[in-house]
C-alpha cells in the first residue's frame, strides 16, 4: 500500500487561503455592482428581497457603474459575453479584432469567425 507524503509547509492551508481571496473579490464585486441596475423582480412587480435587493429598485436608487482602469481583454479580442454589465472598460479601437457571424447551415446555426479589420 501507498501511503502518500504530507504537503510541505509552504502548501498548507492553501485552501483555507485561497477561500479567503475568493470571498474577498465576491464582496468587492458586490460592492462595485450595488443598484447599479434596475431590478427585474421589482420592475414586474414583486421582489422577494425589498429593501435587501442589491438591485435598484427605482431610479432614485440608481448608482453610477464604477468602471475598472483595466481594459476587457475578452471585448479587445472580439467578444465580451457580459456586454454593458461588464466591469472593465470596452476600447473601441482600429485594431480591434471583429466577430463576424455568417450562415453556415440548412438549420439556421451560427458560426463566429474572427479576424482582424
Amino acid at each position: 500500500m501507498i501511503t502518500p507524503e504530507p504537503l510541505p509547509k509552504e502548501f498548507e492551508n492553501t485552501f483555507e487561503k485561497e477561500s479567503k481571496l475568493t470571498k474577498k473579490s465576491k464582496e468587492q464585486d458586490f460592492q462595485v455592482k450595488y443598484k447599479t441596475e434596475m431590478c427585474k423582480n421589482w420592475i414586474n412587480g414583486h421582489c422577494q428581497f425589498g429593501d435587501n435587493c442589491a438591485f435598484a429598485h427605482g431610479k432614485e436608487e440608481l448608482r453610477e457603474k464604477t468602471l475598472s482602469k483595466k481594459e476587457c481583454t475578452h471585448f479587445a479580442e472580439g467578444f465580451c459575453v457580459y456586454g454593458d454589465r461588464c466591469l472593465f472598460k470596452h476600447i473601441v479601437s482600429s485594431k480591434r479584432r471583429l466577430p463576424v457571424f455568417i450562415n453556415i447551415s440548412m438549420k439556421g446555426q451560427m458560426e463566429r469567425l474572427e479576424y482582424v479589420i
